[in-house]
């Protein structure tokens, strides 16, 4: 799994062309702990930002994946993610948390995210720069 998910862990910038590249250097993912005053049954899901005014959601900064864990006032947990277009699509995105909680719960992977049909068949596919 760390092979197919380790550019999440990487680095957006510009090349010298000032095309984005992905620079692999392992900096980790941007994570925020929350804390939010409201109960799970109170959250409209349709419609967070008239409950939580767009708190759930973490703000990326420079890596292609931001993460935010968010407890509530019941106990319960919001994990709330946000990545980068250049790097995964929607589809890719959600292969990368299916296996994510299956991980979490020690089941074994149903598949192994992927996240080659974004550099494939982009129309300027997003080079991959090995950390030097």
């Amino acid at each position: 799994m760390v092979y197919h998910t380790m550019h999440l862990a990487g680095e957006l910038v510009k090349n010298d062309a000032g095309e984005p590249e992905l620079l692999c250097n392992n900096r980790g993912v941007d994570f925020v702990e929350a804390l939010a005053d409201v109960e799970l049954k109170d959250l409209d899901f349709y419609n967070p930002d008239a409950t939580v005014e767009g708190k759930l959601v973490p703000k990326r900064k420079q890596g292609p994946l931001a993460v935010q864990a968010t407890q509530l006032k019941c106990g319960g947990l919001v994990v709330a993610c946000t990545f980068s277009h250049q790097v995964a699509d929607a589809y890719s995105a959600n292969m990368f948390i299916v296996s994510w909680a299956e991980m979490a719960l020690s089941k074994p992977l149903s598949q192994i995210p992927s996240f080659r049909t974004v550099t494939s068949f982009a129309s300027t596919p997003l080079q991959l720069r090995p950390f030097r």
